[in-house]
Order: C-alpha cells, then sequence, then structure tokens
C-alpha cells in the first residue's frame, strides 16, 4: 500500500462507461487527488494490473458493457484490499448497491446525480479511513517485524545448540547448519508469518515456539537413530538400486515414478547403508509432496569434486517441473523461517537430510529453477572425512541477524 502516487496525493481510480461523467468528476477533484479513469471494467483491471498498489480510493458505476461495477468491487475486495471502496448508481438501482455493499464490501454509496459537496465529504471520510488504515498496518507491521525477527534469532540460537550437541556422534554438524541457515536466507522475499498479529500473544506465542523447537529436535534425533553404525566401502548405484526396488511400488500408489541415470566408472563412497536410503527417501519425499500428483522424479548419478579438491559423486534429485516458487521453497526451510500456514514438522526433515548429507563428508544443496533443478544436489566424499567448515562465530550470529532485519523490514 502507497500513498505517494503523484506529488504526494492519494490516487482515486473513477470508472464509468459515460465518458461525460468521467470528464466531470476529473475537472471536480484532479487538483486534490491523482485522479485515474476507466470506461470499463476491463479497463479499470488494466489500470489496477500497472499500478494498483498505489490507488487509495475506487470510485465504480453499476451499469457498464460487459462486466458491472459489482463484479469489479469483487475482484478489488479480493485482489486489492487496502482500496477504499465506493460505490456509485442511480436512486433506481437499489438491488445492485445492495448487492456492492453485500459482496464487495463497500465503504460508502453515493447515488447519481451527485451533489458535488456530498461526494466530496464521502471522499474525504474515505481518505481519513484509508490513513487511519495505512497507519495501523504500519505500526502493527513494526510490532510482527520485532516479533519475526526475535523469533527467527530464538530458533537460530536453538538449532546451533541442537548441532552442539550432535557432533559427539555426528560430523561436521556445524557446517551442516550453516549451509541449511545460509540457503535459507538467500530465498527471495522469504516469507516470514508466524501468527495473525493482530491476535498476538506473546506468552501463548512463547510457548508454542518452545513445543516446536522440541519437535525440532526430536524430528532430526529420529532421523539419525541409526548412527552407531560404521561407515563401509560402498557402491551409490547400488544403495539407490536397493532404494528403488523397496520403494517403487508404494510411490507408484501416490502417483511418483524414478527414472534413475548413472554414470560409467563411479567411484565408490564410504557412508552408511540405513542412513543414505533414509536420506534418499527424504529428498524424493520432499519433491513428491511439492510437485503434488503424477510426478516423475530423476535420479542422476556422477562423479564429482568438491570444494576441497577431495573426489566425490554427485547426486542429482529432480523434479520433472520448471520452477520452484519462492513459497515453496521457504517451505523447506521451516525449522527457520516461522510460517503460520504449514504445520511444524512436516518438513522438518530437510534439516535432518543436511546433517546426514555432511556426516557423509559432503553437501547439500536446494536448486529452485534449471538447469541444475528444480531438485536438490548432494555431493558425497569418497572418504568419510568430513569436508571443512569455519566454526560458529559472533561474525556470523552477527551475519545472520543482519540479514534477517533486511528481510523482515
Amino acid at each position: 500500500m502507497n500513498k505517494q502516487a503523484n506529488n504526494g496525493r492519494l490516487a482515486i481510480l473513477y470508472v464509468d462507461d459515460e465518458e461525460k461523467a468521467l470528464k466531470y468528476f476529473r475537472k471536480a477533484f484532479e487538483g486534490e487527488y491523482d485522479v485515474h479513469t476507466a470506461p470499463s471494467v476491463a479497463a479499470a483491471r488494466r489500470i489496477l494490473d500497472e499500478a494498483g498498489d498505489q490507488v487509495g480510493i475506487l470510485i465504480t458505476d453499476q451499469r457498464m458493457p460487459g462486466e458491472t461495477g459489482v463484479d469489479l468491487l469483487e475482484h478489488v475486495r479480493l485482489g486489492y484490499p487496502h482500496i477504499i471502496r465506493i460505490f456509485t448508481t442511480a436512486y433506481s438501482d437499489l438491488e445492485s448497491a445492495i448487492q456492492a455493499v453485500n459482496s464487495g464490501g463497500v465503504f460508502w454509496y453515493v447515488a447519481k446525480p451527485w451533489n458535488l459537496d456530498e461526494l466530496r465529504g464521502v471522499l474525504r471520510r474515505a481518505e481519513e479511513f484509508y490513513n487511519l488504515r495505512l497507519e495501523r498496518d504500519s505500526l502493527l507491521a513494526e510490532k510482527l517485524g520485532v516479533v519475526q525477527q526475535l523469533l527467527t534469532m530464538d530458533r537460530v540460537r536453538t538449532l546451533v545448540s541442537l548441532a552442539a550437541s550432535l557432533e559427539a556422534n555426528l560430523r561436521n554438524p556445524i557446517g551442516a547448519l550453516k549451509a541449511y541457515v545460509e540457503e535459507a536466507q538467500e530465498i527471495e522475499a522469504a516469507v516470514f508469518q508466524p501468527f495473525d498479529v493482530a491476535e498476538l500473544d506473546l506468552l501463548s506465542l512463547t510457548r508454542i515456539e518452545s513445543e516446536n523447537m522440541v519437535k525440532v529436535a526430536r524430528a532430526v534425533i529420529g532421523d539419525l537413530e541409526a548412527l552407531d553404525g560404521a561407515p563401509v566401502e560402498l557402491a551409490l548405484q547400488e544403495i539407490i538400486h536397493d532404494f528403488v526396488k523397496n520403494t517403487e511400488a508404494a510411490l507408484a500408489e501416490e502417483g511418483v515414478s524414478l527414472k534413475v541415470e548413472t554414470a560409467n566408472g563411479l567411484p565408490n563412497v564410504q557412508g552408511q547403508p540405513a542412513l543414505l536410503q533414509h536420506l534418499l527417501r527424504v529428498l524424493v519425499r520432499r519433491i513428491s509432496d511439492m510437485d503434488g500428483n503424477d510426478v516423475e522424479i530423476r535420479i542422476k548419478i556422477t562423479p564429482s569434486t568438491l570444494p576441497s579438491g577431495r573426489q566425490a559423486v554427485r547426486l542429482a534429485i529432480l523434479a520433472a517441473g520448471q520452477t520452484w516458487l519462492n513459497g515453496q521453497v521457504a517451505s523447506l526451510y521451516s525449522a527457520l523461517i516461522p510460517r503460520s500456514d504449514r504445520f511444524m514438522g512436516l518438513d522438518m526433515d530437510l534439516l535432518s537430510a543436511y546433517f546426514l548429507a555432511f556426516h557423509h563428508g559432503g553437501t547439500l544443496t536446494v536448486h529452485r529453477e534449471p538447469p541444475f533443478g528444480p531438485g536438490f544436489e548432494v555431493n558425497l566424499a569418497c572418504d568419510a572425512k568430513a569436508e571443512p567448515t569455519d566454526d560458529i562465530d559472533t561474525q556470523w550470529f552477527d551475519s545472520v541477524y543482519r540479514k534477517m532485519e533486511r528481510r523482515i523490514r
């Protein structure tokens, strides 16, 4: 919502198929407002598509060729809820006025022919209401931003403690967590929506957050329950063959098909078969949930090299779709990004997948679009050593918090 449409004045869109009425309205009010006019609903839609965030007040007549004013009011109510809606029509069209109030949520009804002083008073009241709501939304957004920042900061600290507690049994959990947090923060326009700020209860929110982070810890520890086994030398293509054999029938019932492409001359890797099977299961499930029914998932295995120069095997698990939306990708990082529209726990296993990939001396990356996605890229080291990673220090925390502040504002 932006009041600064033109010279700091509020923008008004008036829609009427009578050319004289449009000219009359513009002449009467262009000295006070930034006036836009449209001779039809279709023309009004085009203006809204281009500058809907700048329009503060909409006035529409009812009877026009094609769609009616009531149709436009309903469209604006759903697509541009910040716009104050005013309906104008003749006294004889009372039924349409009632419909406009019921379905279009109008602020005011003005009968034709207008009394210019009366219409000017209605516009001033509408502008006052717009400004009051703008001020309210700004205050709520500021309050919500502070809460969001505190929530995410607390989650970062909790996840760091979780990773530190796993260091005795897991290779490079700090590196895995850093990659998870840093990739989450690279999501364009990541959405932070913990709760309805109008109903914000900080005490209840604190309790819910504590319960949620306990769920995170339990989910991760449950996914890593097979950690006691020692790494063995194995052919990754055989692990994938067994995975497909064991899950193909069940996945087919859900409309998911797997297609495996294996390069020649692949080196062996050192790992734990049960954990690698679980890693595959997590990533295939994430793609299935992201792309819906009738999904073809491609699994490609090729030789690769880690950033340190060590030999590795690259495992690409790819969806057949084109691009994952920002909101979809953000949902993968629900352990870090508070969201009210997703149940805590559904996507928690991606954090476990990061831990598993780094435990096997490798890396995990999410690609949201072709040519490397949409899907996941896992690089697994041919030896069992962890890939070198810097420790978490004060500078890293400061960097994370600065990024969070920029995103929330």
